[in-house]
């Protein structure tokens, strides 16, 4: 109705969606007031089911020789390779149906960082991507970071998710533990591929 409103008498005369964006800041801080913040994690996650297809961080420019390891039942990993320009290097991202619950950075000295629960960002003010830094040291110190962070924090990233599905997938340790260290050696691969200069064979040893 509104495309048809919009098309018949022109989307510029159209007084309502010249005000729709004015007073959509509004309307956002006001259910932020009354809800809590699942509530409408939960509104926003049936929306983007509906109106899009699932968001991967594979989809993105900047990724590049992606690869896709099962975890177990409803956990995967994408391993890939990140042009971004505060890095580039090996990166990886971890995945409870389609919710990336943790993301690896692996960039080496002090850019090097991970992330949990990237689409929560949208309720931090400002919509920034909070970053975990590892302490400064080579792209191999990163990755090996990397997959002890996956072991030990993988249950605290779903624990902290507000999607209740994620939160209630059981995760198998021991899976975790393999995923981990192969996740490590695909990230080792990767970076080689890319800049061996940056991971010299003895740093790199798994």
């Amino acid at each position: 109705m509104l495309c048809l409103l919009a098309t018949t008498i022109g989307w510029k005369k159209c007084s309502l969606f010249r005000l729709i964006p004015r007073r959509l800041h509004l309307i956002i801080d006001w259910l932020r007031k009354r809800y809590h913040a699942s509530v409408l994690f939960e509104i926003r996650q049936r929306l983007r089911d509906i109106f899009r297809p699932r968001a991967l961080r594979s989809c993105r420019y900047y990724i590049h020789d992606l690869v896709t390891h099962p975890i177990q039942d409803d956990i995967f990993m994408e391993i890939y390779w990140v042009s971004e320009p505060v890095g580039p290097g090996p990166g990886a991202s971890i995945y409870i149906g389609d919710d990336e619950v943790m993301r690896f950075d692996c960039f080496g000295s002090v850019e090097g960082h991970y992330h949990f629960n990237v689409r929560q960002s949208k309720f931090v003010p400002d919509g920034e991507l909070i970053r975990i830094y590892f302490p400064p040291g080579t792209v191999a110190d990163h990755i090996n970071n990397a997959a002890i962070q996956l072991r030990r924090n993988l249950v605290y990233g779903r624990g902290t998710n507000l999607d209740p599905k994620v939160r209630t997938v059981k995760i198998d340790q021991q899976a975790i533990d393999e995923a981990a260290e192969l996740m490590q050696q695909e990230l080792t691969r990767i970076a080689r591929l890319h800049d061996s200069s940056r991971l010299p064979l003895e740093e790199a040893a798994v």
